[in-house]
């Protein structure tokens, strides 16, 4: 999820992961670069955008919107380092309106001793969506995390498209793509392009979650809607 908002705004500020932005190749992505995504998880649908609306030689700036349920028509503005890409300030508030502090923790890690391992494969694929279809690099990893005898069985697959915005990074294949630990490729892409579709599957002994993002629509003339001062 993106936003973590309270049940009540006024009695905490929301939070936001500081390494929101990790998977994405940040020097490639241009000042108005937008996309919107539809995810789906448990029957639920919602959708949500990321538009760079200001760069310079060190930071990004980013606005986003929540998955999760948040005061109508809130949004949330980030500063990110270009080379750590970690999220130094944020704000959030309504468009046009002066943002309030947003909290920023750590992402949570696995506990210590876990142990992860990853296969993947790499093929192309043409993928339909509505009218347009994209030739595509698809992506598909399995992966396994063992602790003190319980196994976690995490399924990826990606649908990867050149020349759209917001690609993915490729010095860090791990990053890029939401996988804890090194992965063994059957073969290895050489550069990610930008997530069309990402289908997952966790699945512990008791339990299994599904999701699924696809790409709606994309743009070039974000403009930047909540102030700092």
């Amino acid at each position: 999820m993106v936003l973590c908002w309270p049940a009540n705004a006024e009695d905490e500020p929301p939070a936001m992961v500081r390494e929101r932005f990790g998977a994405y190749d940040l020097q490639a992505i241009k000042t108005g670069d937008w996309v919107t995504y539809e995810f789906e998880m448990s029957g639920s649908k919602e959708k949500y955008t990321l538009s760079c609306v200001g760069k310079d030689d060190l930071d990004i700036w980013i606005e986003m919107d929540s998955l999760e349920s948040a005061p109508d028509g809130a949004r949330a503005l980030c500063r990110a380092d270009l080379v750590n890409r970690q999220i130094g300030e944020a704000w959030w508030g309504l468009s046009g309106e002066v943002g309030r502090p947003l909290k920023l923790q750590d992402h949570k890690r696995s506990p210590a001793g876990t142990k992860h391992s990853n296969t993947a494969s790499v093929a192309e694929e043409e993928l339909r969506i509505g009218e347009r279809a994209f030739k595509c690099q698809v992506i598909t990893i399995e992966g396994r995390a063992e602790f003190k005898g319980f196994t976690t069985t995490i399924h990826h697959k990606y649908w990867l498209a050149p020349d759209l915005p917001w690609p993915l990074r490729s010095d860090d294949l791990s990053a890029a793509l939401g996988v804890s630990g090194p992965i063994e490729w059957s073969s290895k892409p050489d550069k990610l392009g930008t997530v069309v579709r990402h289908e997952l599957e966790i699945s512990t002994r008791d339990n299994r979650l599904r999701s699924t993002e696809t790409l709606s629509s994309w743009g070039q003339d974000a403009k930047q809607t909540i102030k700092t001062k």
